[in-house]
């Protein structure tokens, strides 16, 4: 029964992902027309995704308070992969992952059209790039 539960929520994940990248694509598209709402159409399918997902895996988000508006800057550690979605179903703002993240199937090509900004771990070469590519994004109004 558990590998049942496994496999649904596995496929689910898949369709509910896809359906929301091919959204967004078209979205997008949209866009094009007019690019002052494209950081707003951005927020809501990432946003949508990740409420999506957390319905998926079954993960209820219990939120004190009102999530904070663009421009800020929020520093959390997480624990889990499930923390970053619960935090994209409820706050806009454009993440920063490890460099790593951008190879992977599916996701990495998704974080990447989404804007994620990716740091290399591995010295603090990197660090200089991601300042300013933060200092971009948080100008431009998002979180």
């Amino acid at each position: 029964m558990i590998k049942l539960r496994v496999i649904t929520r596995l496929i689910a994940f898949l369709v509910a992902t896809l359906g929301i990248y091919a959204m967004w694509s078209i979205g997008q598209l949209i866009c094009l027309l007019r690019p002052q709402y494209q950081l707003q159409w951005r927020n809501f399918a990432f946003r949508t995704w990740a409420r999506g997902m957390c319905r998926i895996i079954g993960v209820r988000v219990n939120r004190l308070g009102n999530p904070p508006q663009a421009p800020f800057l929020l520093v959390t550690n997480h624990l889990s992969y499930v923390d970053i979605i619960a935090i994209a179903s409820q706050v806009d703002c454009t993440f920063v992952a490890k460099r790593q993240v951008a190879t992977w199937p599916l996701l990495g090509f998704m974080a990447r059209h989404l804007g994620i900004i990716f740091l290399d771990r591995n010295g603090i070469a990197d660090v200089p790039r991601v300042a300013n590519v933060m200092r971009d994004a948080i100008q431009n109004g998002q979180g």
